[in-house]
């Protein structure tokens, strides 16, 4: 067997279709960003541009705040001092680019006064921001997410799944398809199965769950959406 190197080996590695033979391996070779060992075999993980053993990936991997499972691939990070959340590009996930914030109650009531009906609650904000080219349609060019500072730790990360998929439906749902309370009735919806996924405090469920269905929503929505997973939700109303 010959490696690339030139020379004849007994022993040959393969590492993204690029063979290393036991003498050139070392050298030649990617190295894992924990242990700095040579990367060979199949057994790797690439994350934000690093290389990664299996096993060392595991010890060190980020996990998302929402579905809790490691995350390969991108990732969206909310840094705010003390407010620090990693989040899985999900498939209901915001395409555009997104700022987020922690506020207080007077900034907040303020934002809120101002972006009345467009996907605001008393914890939380999410303003959209539009453009309309010259005969084109109204796109989305960017979101500001706004959160009360002080929430528990998990009916933050609620607040921020509702302000997110606001964000989402601002994107990919027409506004003549769903009214104002459908999209809040949605936006609940999707932080109550977060919570009821993390095994948050109950109150915090019945909460959640009398938030949404004070909402007057459709009620073709509220029977095709209210016991579904938040994967075929987004099915649905992507079908609309």
């Amino acid at each position: 067997m010959r490696c690339d190197c030139g020379r004849s080996a007994r022993q040959i590695f393969t590492l993204n279709n690029v063979t290393y033979c036991d003498f050139c391996v070392n050298s030649r070779a990617p190295k894992c960003s924990v242990c700095s060992q040579p990367l060979i075999g199949n057994n790797t993980v690439e994350c934000d541009g690093s290389l990664y053993h299996s096993q060392c990936y595991d010890s060190i991997a980020l996990k998302c705040c929402l579905c809790r499972n490691k995350i390969n691939g991108r990732y969206f990070n909310t840094d705010q001092g003390a407010v620090s959340r990693i989040l899985h590009l999900h498939s209901w996930f915001p395409r555009k680019p997104i700022e987020y914030r922690v506020v207080d109650l007077n900034t907040l009531g303020i934002i809120t006064k101002r972006n009345r009906n467009r996907g605001s609650t008393t914890l939380g904000n999410c303003l959209t921001k539009y453009i309309q080219p010259f005969l084109g349609k109204t796109e989305v060019t960017n979101h500001l997410i706004s959160i009360l500072f002080g929430l528990p730790l998990d009916v933050h990360r609620a607040i921020l799944v509702h302000e997110l998929f606001h964000a989402w439906l601002h994107e990919f749902v027409s506004q003549d398809e769903v009214s104002g309370d459908d999209a809040e009735w949605l936006c609940d919806n999707m932080a109550l199965h977060y919570l009821i996924q993390i095994k948050a405090n109950p109150k915090w469920i019945e909460q959640t769950k009398y938030s949404r269905d004070r909402y007057q929503s459709s009620r073709w929505l509220r029977k095709k959406c209210a016991n579904i997973s938040p994967r075929e939700v987004i099915i649905y109303l992507r079908d609309l």
